[in-house]
């Protein structure tokens, strides 16, 4: 199993996907968004998903695309926000790669999410805060956490710049 990948994490409208893509660029590496494969795998958005079949049946799709991604190299993977609650993708993620927290404080990301109306566990700032209370010790267990309120070429930057001491 390739131990090259690179697994950004955290909130909804963190920005793991708008980081990943440009990150995957720079590095001339692949570039995997999991709630993509997710929807592709059984043809439903992620709405769908929730509203029919319910967050676990998710979750377990999620953790299925997730040992698929895990062995592929030299990727950039923008995982679900909720992708880190399952024991099982974190330590996928820990042999696979390097995780990567993207920080942004709450009233950011809720500010980001009333442009996207798709993301179906955040419906409240109130829904938020508690979403990212309990996921906050499991983002910070990761390999680095950068500041992704800031603007993506000082994001992009930081990020190079720790690949490049941890090479």
């Amino acid at each position: 199993m390739s131990q090259n990948n690179i697994y950004l994490i955290g909130m909804m409208g963190a920005g793991k996907s708008t980081i990943g893509k440009e990150l995957a660029k720079k590095l001339h590496y692949g570039f995997v968004d999991s709630d993509e494969l997710i929807e592709k795998s059984v043809d439903k958005s992620v709405m769908q998903i929730f509203a029919t079949q319910g967050e676990r049946y998710f979750r377990i799709v999620e953790e299925d695309i997730l040992t698929t991604i895990s062995h592929q190299e030299n990727v950039v993977v923008a995982t679900g926000g909720g992708c880190i609650l399952s024991r099982n993708n974190r330590q996928k993620m820990a042999k696979t790669g390097l995780r990567i927290f993207l920080e942004v404080d709450i009233d950011i990301l809720y500010c980001r999410l009333q442009k996207c109306y798709a993301r179906p566990l955040a419906k409240s700032k109130d829904d938020l805060r508690k979403i990212y209370a309990q996921r906050y010790d499991l983002y910070r267990d990761c390999d680095y956490i950068v500041d992704a309120a800031k603007s993506i070429d000082i994001v992009l930057e930081s990020v190079v710049n720790f690949l490049l001491r941890n090479k």
